[in-house]
C-alpha cells in the first residue's frame, strides 16, 4: 500500500490517516515488532519519531536506523564545528583540536558502518579533515 492509498482509504472511511496506522481503540498494548509490545501511546510516540524502538542485540548495539541517522547528523555537525575550531587554532591547541577531530572521524565512521549494516546506503564519510589540517600546518 502506498501513502496515497492510505490517504484515499482514510478519506473513504472518514477517519484520519493516522487512525489506520495506530488504531487507539483496540487494546492497551500494541505489537510494534515481532514479540515487542508497547502501550498504545508509546506506539504513537514511536510513529511520530519521539520514541526509539529497535531490535535488541546481545551486545546492546543500536539497531534502530532512525536513531542512528539522528546520531550521525549530530556527529557531522559536531565534526564541522570541530574542524573550524582546529582550523583557526594555533600551536598545541591546534594539535589537541586535530586529535579531537580524528576521534570524531572514527566515531562517524562507526555510525556510517552501522547504518550500512542496517541497509542505509550512500552515507557520507567524514574522513579527510585531519589530513587537510595536518598538510596545512602553519
Amino acid at each position: 500500500m502506498t501513502l496515497g492509498d492510505l490517504f484515499v482509504l482514510a478519506a473513504a472511511l472518514e477517519v484520519p490517516p493516522f487512525a489506520l496506522l495506530a488504531p487507539l481503540v483496540t487494546s492497551s498494548r500494541v505489537e510494534v515488532l515481532p514479540g515487542q509490545m508497547l502501550s498504545e501511546w508509546d506506539a504513537v510516540d514511536w510513529l511520530a519519531g519521539d520514541l526509539t524502538v529497535g531490535i535488541e542485540t546481545a551486545d546492546n548495539q543500536i539497531t534502530d536506523a532512525y536513531e542512528l541517522r539522528f546520531r550521525f547528523r549530530v556527529a557531522m555537525l559536531q565534526y564541522v564545528d570541530a574542524f573550524h575550531r582546529a582550523e583557526t587554532a594555533e600551536g598545541s591547541a591546534r594539535e589537541i583540536a586535530i586529535e579531537g577531530l580524528s576521534a570524531q572521524e572514527r566515531y562517524i565512521d562507526q555510525l556510517r558502518k552501522a547504518l550500512n549494516r542496517l541497509g542505509v546506503q550512500h552515507v557520507p564519510s567524514a574522513s579527510g579533515g585531519v589530513a587537510i589540517l595536518r598538510e596545512s600546518r602553519v
